[in-house]
């Protein structure tokens, strides 16, 4: 049976006939024949029988052809054949190689499943480790943009402050560096600490909110209250305008009062309705209050006219801030009507909302505190909400209370802070 598998061999290759076998082969290769043609490779004559075959690759050696055997058409495929020397090919049965043993015992069918089920779990576990390292990512992101607004929501509630004369435009920690020369001692170094301490400290003192604001106030500007009311099914059909104003040139004399309310009273408040939309009156989603104005009298214009209404505010050559509740959602319905609040960006120096303005004082994020809820934390009356006038001057009155309490309670957080020695920021 050995020769057989040798012969066979010798055919398929085309080499010489092969040396002798040194012992017998524990493999087996099913029966059957094959033909071999002068014509075409081996190979591919060996059709269906050739899925059983495995081709093992040891080493090729030289080989001289040999002509006395091309004419035979068939041989007998071997059931069994030696072990052959180095640098030959040998096929061998796939049935057989699937299922040889290793040293241990252990098929290699087996180690090949254990192979595919490691690269499985491994495949599995970096899945995990990179959703996990995504989820890493996006939480480190969802804090950084959180800070980044907390930080804005603060800088507008300065700048807030500042435009009314509560706050210093440069407001010091007290632990600046000290400059000196080579002349400066070491008491000469103290003593400007110890002064520059106290004077950081007298300016983050709570104010005294019967006298007058001890501060410039920044760029002498008009503030500008503004509310829209709409028709709910429809926000192209602008039903009401409210306007508030505040002119801070009128300011100077006058203390803010207990939660600003010196100042409250000084708001020129305004109430505009259109006619061609003067009979809408919402009340699917809120109650409507158009004929509900509490500071005076209503005025009616053509929608048509709004726009220039609105042109004129920003035509007397002052620094306007706009202030709002959502604000940004009433200048998108003001822009359905021919009005673009950007075509004035030159006149306006801020904007504020009373929503951004509401968590930067409480230190919140995330809450959206409506106006009626805010007007409850200073217990103001909120007569007939939902009407455009009403609502623009309870906008500007807490926009002002605000202001007024979250300087005086970062006053308390900074004297407790200059007690106990912590750093101010």
């Amino acid at each position: 049976m050995a020769n057989e598998a040798r012969e066979r061999l010798r055919f398929l290759s085309g080499d010489e006939p092969l040396p002798e076998p040194l012992s017998a082969s524990p493999f087996e290769l099913e029966g059957s024949s094959v033909t071999r043609s002068n014509d075409c490779n081996p190979l591919e004559r060996l059709g269906e029988d050739s899925a059983n075959i495995n081709l093992v690759n040891l080493n090729e050696p030289t080989v001289t052809e040999d002509t006395s055997r091309e004419d035979e058409s068939t041989v007998n495929q071997p059931t069994e054949y030696a072990n052959l020397e180095e640098e030959e090919f040998i096929f061998l049965p796939s049935s057989q190689t699937a299922g040889a043993s290793d040293d241990h015992g252990i098929s290699e069918s087996r180690n090949s499943d254990s192979d595919v089920l490691g690269f499985s779990n491994k495949v599995e576990g970096n899945k995990h480790v990179d959703k996990e390292a995504r989820k890493e990512r996006k939480k480190k992101k969802a804090l950084q943009v959180r800070i980044e607004k907390e930080k804005s929501w603060q800088r507008q509630m300065k700048r807030a402050q500042r435009f009314l004369g509560l706050r210093p435009k440069y407001l010091p920690a007290g632990d600046e560096q000290i400059e000196g020369d080579e002349w400066t001692s070491w008491e000469d170094y103290q003593a400007m600490a110890t002064a520059k301490k106290e004077e950081a400290k007298a300016l983050r003192a709570p104010i005294d909110l019967e006298k007058v604001a001890a501060f410039p106030f920044e760029n002498s500007v008009l503030i500008i209250s503004l509310d829209i009311e709409a028709n709910e099914r429809n926000h192209k059909q602008v039903t009401e305008v409210g306007l508030s104003m505040l002119d801070t040139n009128l300011l100077h004399a006058t203390p803010p009062g207990e939660n600003g309310k010196n100042w409250i009273e000084l708001i020129e408040a305004h109430h505009v309705r259109t006619d061609e939309y003067k009979h809408i009156v919402n009340h699917e989603f809120v109650g409507g209050n158009p004929n509900g104005f509490e500071f005076g009298e209503s005025e009616f214009i053509s929608i048509r006219n709004i726009p220039k209404l609105l042109s004129s505010l920003f035509s007397q050559g002052r620094n306007v801030v706009m202030v709002g509740h959502g604000i940004h959602g009433d200048f998108n319905m003001l822009r359905a009507i021919g009005f673009d609040i950007t075509n004035h960006s030159n006149h306006i120096v801020q904007i504020l909302d009373t929503v951004t303005l509401y968590n930067a004082w409480k230190k919140i994020y995330g809450q959206i505190m409506s106006l009626a809820g805010i007007m409850q934390v200073f217990d103001f009356p909120a007569w007939n909400l939902h009407n455009a006038g009403n609502d623009a001057y309870y906008t500007l009155e807490v926009m002002i209370a605000m202001t007024v309490c979250a300087r005086m309670d970062q006053a308390k957080e900074d004297m407790a802070m200059f007690d106990t020695g912590s750093k101010i920021w």
